[in-house]
Parts: structure tokens; sequence; C-alpha cells
């Protein structure tokens, strides 16, 4: 019944089907054949029969065929599963890129904004440090001429003393 359903007219063939080039591929099946290519879809298995030569195929050989053929639809959509997948993370990640070139573009521009302002602190900065030490040389001096004001004064002061001998 299951045949019927599935095949209908194709399975009636007259004796004469076998040599018969425009004949369906499914008439020249035999019973168990038949029922073994039922988990095929019927617009794969005329492309399925032609590939294969049917008449010297064991039933054990197109049970593996079918098999093979099962694992292979797997594989491709397993495949097919993955480069979605791939594409996804690489449009993901492409988003990513141009988002984090856009971040680096913003911050170069920041630095070269900031870089156009950094001549003139550079040169206070300069500025500074060349008075700071100016200033110590400065302080330095003064208290030397502190010093030598003080022993000047000393030394006066002594000179205008009196002069005794003492004996």
């Amino acid at each position: 019944m299951q045949l019927w359903d599935e095949y209908g007219t194709k399975l009636l063939a007259s004796p004469d089907t076998y040599s018969h080039p425009d004949s369906s591929p499914v008439t020249n099946l035999t019973y168990t054949q038949a029922l073994i290519l039922l988990r095929i879809p019927e617009e794969e298995l005329e492309e399925f029969i032609a590939e294969r030569d049917m008449k010297s195929m064991t039933h054990l050989e197109l049970q593996q065929a079918l098999k093979d053929r099962d694992q292979a639809i797997q594989e491709k959509k397993d495949l097919q599963k993955d480069l979605t997948l791939k594409s996804r993370e690489l449009a993901q990640l492409t988003t990513q890129t141009q988002s984090l070139e856009q971040q680096v573009n913003r911050l170069q521009a920041e630095i070269l904004r900031r870089a156009g302002k950094s001549p003139l602190k550079l040169r206070e900065l300069e500025a500074a440090k060349e008075e700071v030490p100016s200033a110590r040389k400065i302080a330095e001096l003064e208290k030397k001429l502190k010093d030598a004001e003080t022993k000047f004064s000393v030394k006066s002061a002594v000179a205008h003393l009196p002069f005794t001998e003492i004996t």
C-alpha cells in the first residue's frame, strides 16, 4: 500500500518497460529497493536512482548509499549553520572594528587638539623651570652679599677701634 501511495502508476510496467528509455526509473526497482527508497523525497528520487546502478546494488549497498546520502545532507546542514553563525560573527566583528576605528580617530583628533595648546603650556613650564633656578641663585647671591657685608662691617668696626699695644 505504501508503495502504491508513493509511486502510484509509475510501478505499472509492461514487460518491455525495462528496455524502454523513457520509462520511469522506479519501474526498474525490486520490491525491497522500492521500500528502502521510500525514505527519499520524490523530487530527489529520480536523481538518486540515475546516479547509481540499481540493478547491481544489493540491499545492504543501497542502505549504505542512503546512509551516506543522509550523512552528507546532515553535514551540509551543519556547514550551512556554521556558515550562518560565522557570517553573523563576522558582521558583528566588522561593526565592532568600525566602532573602534571611529574611537581611535576621535582620540587622535583630541590628542592633536590638545597638542595644539600644549606648545604654549610647554613654554610656560620651561619659563617656570628657568625662573626657579634663577630665584635660587638670586637667593644664594643675596645670602653671600649679606655675609660679605657682615664681614666687611665687622672688619671696618675693628679697624676703627683704637690700636693699643700690649706689653
